[in-house]
């Protein structure tokens, strides 16, 4: 368990324990303000302890946390967009003369995809164990340039064996970016940030993916045959070396920490000046004393363990590697499939992005709304629902409705493939209690959308076109299981809630005997104790407690 003490009257060191960092505290010289801060005690589990003085105004935070919005986010977004990119030309390269150049067929595109997802799932957890010990500004540019590297090499794919053990490389490559940026993310945020912040960053994987379609047909319009190369190989060459070009700024710019904001190549330089520093790091200790721990050491194989053998991520796991069923395919034919309905190559790319445009704008509604839905579940049972409703119709309609109504509902469908995924991401990170915990649940989740993509690159074949009616019964029904695994998550944080409830009562209020006694011993979070000078007078303890957020 962890407390928090807090005594207005006393004005000490910010931090007193050595093992964390400490800055000098900077009181504004005012009257007015000395008795709005703070000195908390924060006791941890490892039975240290430091204090935190709240010495700041709310301006100053703004500042702060704006600041962090304008140099941290956009880089991170910046990985993302590259690694969306080449995770997802393939798809705009079979609209071109890929297959016949390469020697393959549908069924080996679809293995090749599942190498992609079988190397993200294996590097997944492991290099998010390396991100723990060397950092994220260490780790994330150095594996943004390896796979940009990989993913220009396939410009010179010449046979299957080539295709596929670059689509290995490329997803061993890829993987642990998608879990480190978010872990990143909350290193920097409180918890009440997070949901919009995590919204923001995914908006570098559907941008990616609507722009993609747009910047393929205009390579593949304008490069084919230049200097004898076909299109697509233009394609990957272009697109890895602007992903390299980003894993070049991310060794320039991408801060350590709150702590240390240097860089991989600008170790004397700081991003944020030493008040900034000062104040994200003593608001997050505030918001969420349990990322002190963060603080005091790297994760451990003993870590990993406890965070994997917990129930609740597992949960998360299914509605995540079931939501995304539809992503796979889609993602992999749609261009392709357009493009049997008549189109031409470029339209048929660039009208393939149109569902990731409409998510986008999903994307940024849920990133300014959902921090305020109560429970946080609201969201991801509705998107689960209507993407559940919109590939019963297709399975419907698919036989005889006509081209135009077709992909209509394709839109649609590829409109609300991927944002069950989106804000779980979000809600599991809210739900875990500590940061190392945190860490290895996002990775879990991203394994989970990549596992999801080795069973889902089978469902579509174009033996089954062009109705697609074996395929899309398999997608109806596994879109039924995650909107009901949604439900069920839901019902298990109420439920786990109630339990504590039950445990504590809804009292606010606990004589300091009886917490001395144990009666607050919960290892599930936190207490916050406040001694202000009104909980004083009326001779009480006031605290608020650890709860789950259904």
């Amino acid at each position: 368990m962890s407390i928090i003490e807090k005594n207005d009257n006393s004005r000490s060191s910010s931090v007193t324990d050595s093992t964390v960092p400490a800055f000098e505290a900077k009181l504004p010289q005012t009257s007015e303000n000395v008795a709005e801060y703070g000195n908390y005690k924060i006791l941890l589990p490892d039975n240290s302890s430091f204090k935190v003085i709240k010495d700041w105004t709310q301006e100053e935070e703004d500042r702060a946390r704006w600041k962090v919005d304008l140099t941290l986010l956009p880089l991170l977004v910046a990985g993302f967009f590259a690694l969306q990119l080449d995770r997802g030309n393939l798809a705009n390269a079979l609209t071109s003369t890929f297959m016949k150049d390469v020697g393959v067929d549908s069924h080996q595109i679809n293995v090749g995809q599942q190498m992609l997802s079988l190397g993200i799932v294996l590097g997944e957890i492991p290099c998010n164990y390396v991100l723990q010990k060397v950092g994220p500004s260490n780790w994330l540019p150095f594996q943004t340039i390896v796979w940009g590297s990989i993913a220009l090499s396939q410009g010179w794919i010449k046979n299957y064996g080539g295709f596929i053990a670059t689509r290995l490389l490329l997803g061993l490559g890829e993987s642990g970016y998608i879990p480190g940026g978010l872990y990143t993310i909350s290193k920097y945020y409180t918890k009440k940030e997070l949901g919009r912040r995590h919204t923001i960053y995914f908006v570098g994987n559907l941008g990616a993916s609507a722009l993609g379609g747009l910047i393929a047909a205009g390579i593949l319009k304008d490069l084919t045959d230049v200097n004898g190369w076909s299109g697509w190989r233009w394609l990957f060459f272009i697109e890895g070396i602007v992903t390299i070009a980003v894993g070049v700024v991310l060794l320039f710019l991408l801060p350590k920490s709150t702590q240390d904001s240097s860089t991989f190549l600008l170790r004397k330089w700081q991003l944020y000046t030493e008040r900034e520093r000062y104040i994200l790091t003593q608001r997050l200790i505030l918001d969420d004393p349990l990322k002190a721990l963060d603080f005091k050491g790297k994760i451990t194989v003993k870590d990993v363990g406890r965070a994997l053998w917990q129930i609740r991520p597992w949960l998360h796991f299914f509605i995540t590697i079931t939501s995304l069923c539809i992503t796979g395919p889609i993602g992999t034919y749609l261009p392709l499939i357009v493009r049997k309905m008549g189109y031409t190559q470029f339209r048929a790319n660039a009208m393939s992005s149109i569902g990731t445009w409409i998510s986008l704008v999903y994307l940024i509604i849920i990133g300014q709304i959902q921090d305020r839905f109560k429970p946080k579940a609201t969201t991801v049972i509705a998107i689960s629902g209507l993407q559940m409703i919109f590939v019963i119709v297709f399975r419907g309609i698919t036989t005889y409705a006509d081209n135009h109504l077709r992909l209509g509902i394709l839109i649609m469908i590829q409109s609300f493939s991927a944002l069950a995924h989106i804000v779980n991401t979000s809600w599991i990170s809210m739900n875990s209690r500590i940061p190392t915990d945190r860490a290895i649940h996002l990775a879990l989740i991203i394994c989970a959308a990549n596992a999801s993509g080795i069973y889902n690159s089978q469902i579509l074949n174009t033996d089954d076109g062009p109705h697609y009616t074996k395929a899309f019964t398999a997608l109806a029904v596994i879109s039924i299981i995650s909107f009901l695994a949604s439900l069920f998550t839901y019902w298990q944080y109420v439920f786990s809630n109630r339990k504590l409830e039950e445990k504590y009562g809804h009292a606010e209020v606990f004589d300091e005997e009886e917490l001395k006694d144990g009666v607050v011993t919960d290892d599930e979070g936190f207490v916050v104790l406040d001694h202000s000078k009104a909980q004083q007078a009326v001779g009480e303890l006031k605290f608020r407690h650890f709860r789950y957020t259904p």
